[in-house]
């Protein structure tokens, strides 16, 4: 199955995405963002240090 989410925990790469204009929900301490090609695309040229996880729940 395919992952639909990206959940980032550190708050200062969460806003950084969010200034590039990705929405997303907050789940507890971590940010949920929608997984598109874009989102993908610049997490992987700049934070390719395994800062994020690919789910496809929320769990509030």
């Amino acid at each position: 199955m395919d992952c639909t989410l990206i959940k980032v925990v550190d708050q200062g790469l969460a806003k950084q995405l969010a200034d590039l204009g990705f929405q997303y929900i907050k789940e507890g301490s971590a940010f949920a963002f929608i997984k598109s090609d874009e989102l993908m695309s610049v997490l992987q040229k700049t934070y390719s240090n395994g800062a994020f996880i690919c789910e496809n729940k929320l769990r509030f």
